[in-house]
């Protein structure tokens, strides 16, 4: 087992966040800045912001989060930018009567501003479609033993359609664009398994047909489920991983779940080198139809001897929350992010290149993160093996992903 002070010293992050504040001076330094939702509004975050000269510094108060997928939870939180509240409003009349503050929201929001004020890091609009099934289909298409197909409703398929070829393409997995959203994670994705009983497969059929405006079907991969995470900026590319994706599918009704991410990853290290060739040339299609700058989490899966992309998400991912811990929770991955978005490619190189120099050992270490449970992860994270041997490390991970996954049907993942 590799512990974080061998692949990264205190000396190496220092350097990093003082990198990280000069070039965020650029972009705060002598400004109001307001924190939009719970993504932007760490302390960690707040407090770069401070060192770095921000003018003042303020969340803006918004409601509990009472939405039911994470899907409803992005869309309400870019909703809020474009139309707030009254009593929004009247708090940033209170705090900002001349407009002439900054808003920060995360990765993800689309919103250009907040009430007349500037939304800095946001996506631009193509960004944001390329997270659609539609568009990634084509973006993947091509690699060996991965041909998706994508259904547009909009544009004539049926029912009926979709149905005869779920059936005559099992196993495969399925996954909608909802009407009029960008569905995030794993909600309406969907295992179609040899086993699945036709009434199974009709109701998924039927869902997804009622709810989205087209749905893909990919071909189910046998391997282990992984997730790389890393930046763009122009030319200059950062990959972090692979990680272990704890992926499965409910037993009753065959929705995919994906609990979280486990590190290290077992695998030759020749197959990973292959998966990074494989990957650059999903980036470069991505930035050729995109023009994309910034953080982005790529899925797949190792399949075989090689790695096979199924979808690339333009924007901070969960996991980098794990990748800030191992930098012991000193470096805000989301505002690399910001910089790449707001700054010069030419000015961003010096810290990216700083980021890359640890960038292939970060990974190695022991860990977990799970999305939903943190009593369970630290319960898992109590269990990891102290004496290195690799028969532990492999029951330890087993353990992880059939205790994050109760109740589903694990991806396989051991085929190496």
């Amino acid at each position: 087992m590799i512990r974080v002070s061998e692949h990264i010293s205190l000396l190496q992050i220092n350097y990093l966040r003082e990198s990280i504040k000069m070039n965020l001076e650029e972009i705060v330094c002598n400004k109001k800045l307001l924190l939009y939702g719970s993504s932007a509004g760490s302390e960690l975050i707040r407090n770069f912001f401070i060192d770095s000269g921000a003018a003042s510094v303020t969340n803006v108060p918004l409601p509990e989060n009472q939405t039911s997928s994470i899907t409803d939870f992005f869309h309400a939180h870019n909703e809020g930018l474009l139309n707030p509240s009254n009593e929004v409003k009247n708090f940033l009349h209170r705090i900002d009567p001349l407009k002439e503050a900054i808003v920060y929201a995360g990765s993800f929001v689309s919103a250009e501003s907040l009430d007349g004020r500037v939304v800095i890091g946001r996506r631009h609009s193509t960004w944001c479609d390329i997270e659609k099934k539609k568009y990634q289909s084509v973006l993947t298409a091509g690699q060996k033993g991965y041909n998706p197909f994508y259904m547009d409703f909009l544009d004539g398929f049926l029912f009926d359609d979709l149905f005869d070829y779920c059936i005559q393409n099992k196993p495969c997995i399925i996954s909608g664009d909802v009407k009029g959203l960008i569905a995030m994670g794993s909600d309406y994705v969907y295992m179609i398994h040899p086993d699945t009983p036709l009434k199974i497969i009709k109701k998924i059929c039927t869902l997804l047909y009622l709810k989205c405006d087209g749905v893909r079907v990919a071909p189910y991969n046998e391997g282990i489920p992984a997730t790389f995470y890393g930046f763009i900026n122009d030319n200059q590319y950062i990959l972090f991983g692979p990680v272990e994706a704890i992926v499965g599918f409910h037993s009753k009704d065959f929705k995919v779940k994906a609990s979280g991410i486990l590190i290290p990853i077992s695998l030759p290290n020749e197959l990973i080198i292959k998966a990074k060739k494989n990957i650059l040339i999903i980036l470069k299609k991505l930035i050729s139809v995109s023009c994309y700058r910034g953080a982005f989490g790529i899925d797949g899966c190792f399949f075989n001897d090689y790695f096979i992309v199924h979808e690339i998400n333009p924007r901070v991912c969960a996991g980098f929350s794990l990748l800030s811990k191992l930098y012991l929770n000193a470096i805000p991955f989301g505002l690399i992010d910001l910089i790449i978005r707001e700054g010069e490619p030419e000015k961003c190189k010096s810290l990216l290149t700083i980021l890359k120099r640890k960038s292939k050992k970060v990974c190695l270490s022991t860990d977990l993160k799970l999305w939903e449970d943190n009593e369970l992860e630290n319960d898992l994270r109590n269990k990891i093996p102290q004496n290195g041997e690799l028969s532990d490390l492999n029951y330890w991970k087993k353990y992880v992903i059939n205790k994050s996954l109760i109740g589903c049907i694990p991806f396989k993942t051991d085929i190496y």
